[in-house]
């Protein structure tokens, strides 16, 4: 029987004494090392290159992708599983356009940590199956979404009412800064409800960012993966891409 050598990656140590228990009731599989951050794979893997890592979502998720991704740039042939609490649609596309090969949730049965181990070196990309669904139906939802949002034209004074709407302002304080009357706010508000599909105020301000139309007011505030939607033409009333970012 063809061993498989496994290395643990989970910065709580009672959990990864639990991981690591689970792994050493099975005969084919060995376990290389336990780390307590991601940061530790590399000088561990210079000792012995695992087939598989099961690395835990620590709270800085974009940096561990990076020096995960790393790792599988250094050592092609090591696949990578990221164990998690749950896993959102965002999360698991950010995932696999990071190269990871799969993930699993913490709360999964026990033999399901095997199966995924196995499944990654044998077979392919595995998925804790119900969070592949649900990313699947999201995905297809998300892109029907963004697909009507790029098609949506705003004048100049809804891209306004929106620009405020986003900073929290209310419809009586939007009134005032642009002197109009507050039920005109009020029915600009709901042509951009309207036009976008969205729900309230708080869901135009997602359009607004995700289209492009409003940048954070620092990078560090985003997750990296929204550095790469793409941007469309500037609403209508507006000169060129820059002027219509605030």
């Amino acid at each position: 029987m063809e061993k498989i050598y496994l290395g643990i990656v989970d910065d709580e140590p009672i959990r990864r004494l639990g991981i690591a228990t689970q792994f050493k009731q099975s005969t084919k599989i060995i376990l290389s090392f336990e780390l307590n951050t991601t940061r530790e794979v590399s000088g561990a893997c210079r000792k012995r290159v695992p087939d598989v890592i099961i690395a835990v979502k620590e709270s800085a998720f974009t940096n561990q992708l990076l020096l995960l991704q790393d790792i599988k740039h250094r050592f092609a042939n090591v696949k990578v599983l990221l164990l998690m609490h749950h896993c959102s649609f965002e999360e698991m596309k950010l995932s696999q356009e990071a190269g990871m090969d799969g993930v699993i949730i913490s709360t999964c049965a026990p033999d399901e940590l095997v199966t995924g181990v196995e499944f990654v070196l044998n077979c392919g990309n595995y998925f804790h199956p119900c969070e592949r669904q649900k990313w699947l139906v999201r995905s297809e939802e998300d892109m029907l979404r963004y697909d009507h949002w790029c098609k949506v034209l705003l004048s100049e004074r809804e891209a306004d009412v929106l620009k405020l709407l986003s900073e929290g302002l209310v419809s009586k304080q939007i009134a005032d800064i642009l002197d109009i009357a507050e039920c005109t706010v009020r029915d600009h508000r709901d042509h951009l409800l309207q036009k976008t599909k969205c729900h309230n105020a708080a869901d135009l301000t997602v359009f607004a960012f995700n289209i492009g139309w409003i940048k954070p007011l620092h990078p560090d505030l985003i997750n990296s993966k929204n550095t790469h939607i793409p941007k469309p033409p500037p609403p209508i009333g507006f000169s060129d891409g820059s002027s219509w970012f605030y």
